[in-house]
């Protein structure tokens, strides 16, 4: 996170000196010519070396603490015209850490390795009509062709309006289309072309830097330079401004220089458009060429503070630094609700508040008290409170701790107050802190989200003072009914078979995944009774698929009219799911039946189960047919 900058440069050669030198190093570069994440040659770093006389600037990329207490900094090293130096060692750097100087340090130069995502921003104004946009883009597509596999860009170009070209891509013949499609006219809208940029811009995602290039003045935008330079500054991503054809101290280069400052980039003066290209191959240098600086904090606290570091380079008599911030860690405990239990309508279901094995582990936490919301519709806490609101494993035994706990049914909340009693030594480590049982509503829809949200909760440890902590929340759909239904396969006619199906309908709830279901049909067996042989009358259906798969017991009770059918796919065979037939059962009518008798078939019981276990909640519907005289 960049904080702020404080640069400062120091030491002088002569005039004519330093030009000669400048001139020659400019000349060996534009000669060279490397790739976008190119290793310098040697001649160009003894170059750099040899103009380092001149003063130098040290722009702070990014600090990294992410493996506190180890701290990692990128910094680029620069001169004066903008260019690399290389060939710095730790001898050239000095590390501070909230005034304290870091030793050791270690330093990294670093190029080709890097992958860097880059927004070129370019002006497609009127005024760059003809040459200018042709030379712009001939060197944004020379920037391009530099990127190294690593790399990425984006195209945006504006006029009175803003477009993204391209997303981002590694692609590069799509991104030089894009480049290639840019047509100059309108406007110039050069603080909207930031802030839209600034859009696309992705948060935690390594190296980035926005190029702006522009010939005129903002006529155009709705947002002012303020605005522009408010929304970039918190991203930390560098704007990199060229001004084409502005003159030197003009109002126009003046804004370029103030975003380019703001942002931690750079201003390029382009004279004509001749001189791009020379300015992208530059940036694209300045991009790849960094240093990797590594130190142990001399204050290794995980206290959550805010901690600045200034970084110091010194190259023979001119020395330059730059400052950033991190923020220290904060040991905090983690406690979750957690549960391993489905919601289903009509049952019990319960969840637990725990500290993950992730999380860093509790010590020597005497008390614990929280409170819970839970939706009231759906959700109640079960009766008796005393079986349903218990302490875990941490809180040991029945005699190991007390709780307290207060219900608002209305509200649906729930307070908990746990103390453990200090005699079988205070609560340590990770896992299961309480564990509370609610009874669901026979009215809970199909998927509803059922919310677990802690409204406060604060851990003491044996001397009474807060233990860092946070909180996690749950969110767990609640698992529907599936339908399971009598169907007439056939109609029912005297003197013919009938066929009845027990089926998954079309519009019922998908079969997840059952292993076996067990179900008693009833039916009137005055007019109706099962064909014989009853193996070949009882019979799975096409969801249960080939026959050596599965197996059937069943027992029929013909002076009752009822059936009793178990079916189970056998070990080894994947589970049934979907919707259609799961069994069906032929009858014979009698030939006497009357027309239009009424005949019901009812399901006075069905137990579906998984592989695991768990019954499946189903809901049955039964079925009423009339006979066809």
């Amino acid at each position: 996170m960049r904080n702020n900058q404080h640069k400062s440069a120091s030491g002088q050669i002569q005039k004519a000196c330093r030009s000669i030198l400048g001139s020659l190093f400019l000349l060996s570069c534009l000669m060279a010519q490397p790739g976008f994440g190119a290793m310098p040659s040697s001649a160009q770093q003894k170059a750099v070396s040899s103009i380092a006389g001149s003063s130098v600037t040290l722009d702070y990329h990014r600090v990294d603490a992410n493996g506190f207490p180890v701290i990692v900094s990128y910094v680029s090293v620069n001169n004066d015209s903008g260019f690399n130096i290389g060939d710095l060692t730790e001898d050239n750097f000095k590390v501070f850490e909230d005034g304290t100087r870091e030793l050791p340090i270690q330093v990294e130069e670093l190029t080709d390795s890097v992958g860097v995502s880059v927004i070129l921003v370019i002006d497609r104004s009127t005024s760059m009509k003809d040459k200018p946009i042709a030379d712009a883009k001939n060197a944004a597509s020379t920037f391009i062709q530099l990127m190294n596999a690593q790399d990425e860009a984006a195209i945006v170009s504006f006029a009175s309006h803003v477009t993204t070209d391209h997303p981002y891509s590694s692609d590069k013949a799509s991104l030089l289309a894009a480049i290639s499609n840019i047509v100059a006219k309108g406007g110039t809208a050069i603080f909207d072309a930031l802030i839209h940029s600034a859009g696309l811009v992705r948060s935690n995602y390594g190296r980035q830097a926005i190029i702006l290039l522009t010939d005129g003045q903002d006529k155009d935008s709705q947002n002012t330079m303020q605005d522009a330079i408010r929304t970039l500054v918190p991203l930390g991503v560098p704007v990199y401004t060229i001004g084409l054809n502005l003159g030197k101290g003009s109002d126009e280069e003046n804004v370029l220089q103030t975003i380019a400052s703001a942002t931690g980039g750079r201003y390029y003066r382009s004279p004509t458009s001749d001189d791009l290209e020379a300015i992208y191959r530059a940036i694209s240098r300045l991009l790849h060429h960094f240093y990797r600086i590594t130190y142990t904090t001399h204050n290794p606290l995980r206290d959550g503070t805010l901690r600045h570091v200034l970084i110091e380079a010194a190259v023979n008599n001119s020395t330059a630094s730059d400052t950033a911030s991190y923020r220290a860690p904060l040991d905090r405990v983690t406690f979750a609700a957690v549960t391993g239990d489905i919601p289903v309508p009509g049952r019990e279901f319960s969840i637990e508040i725990e500290i993950p094995p992730a999380s860093n582990p509790i010590y020597k936490m005497e008390r614990l008290q929280f409170t819970l919301s839970y939706d009231a519709k759906y959700l109640q806490v079960k009766q008796p409170y005393a079986k349903s609101l218990l302490g875990g494993d941490l809180f040991g035994g029945d005699n190991d701790h007390t709780i307290k706990y207060s219900v608002d049914p209305q509200k649906g909340e729930l307070q908990i107050i746990l103390t453990k009693n200090l005699t079988s030594g205070p609560v340590d480590g990770t896992g299961k802190i309480a564990r509370l049982v609610f009874q669901t509503s026979a009215q809970l829809p199909d998927r509803y989200p059922l919310r677990f949200k802690f409204i406060n909760l604060q851990a003491l440890n044996v001397d009474g003072k807060d233990i860092p902590s946070e909180t996690r929340d749950l969110t767990v759909n609640a698992y529907g009914n599936v339908t399971v239904a009598l169907n007439a396969g056939s109609k029912l006619r005297p003197g013919k078979p009938f066929v009845l199906q027990v089926v998954i309908p079309a519009n019922a709830k998908y079969l997840p995944g059952m292993q076996s279901i067990q179900f008693t049909l009833k039916y009137d067996p005055s007019y109706l009774r099962i064909n014989e042989p009853y193996d070949q009358a009882l019979q799975m259906g096409k969801l249960f698929g080939s026959a050596t798969q599965n197996q059937v017991n069943f027992e029929i009770k013909p002076s009752q009219g009822t059936i009793t059918m178990s079916l189970m796919k056998k070990q080894g065979f994947p589970q049934v799911e979907g919707r259609g037939e799961l069994a069906q059962v032929v009858f014979s009518a009698a030939w006497n039946m009357p027309d239009s008798t009424e005949h019901h078939f009812e399901f006075l019981n069905l137990v579906a189960t998984d592989s695991s276990g768990w019954v499946i909640p189903t809901t049955t519907q039964n079925l009423t047919v009339y006979s066809y005289g």
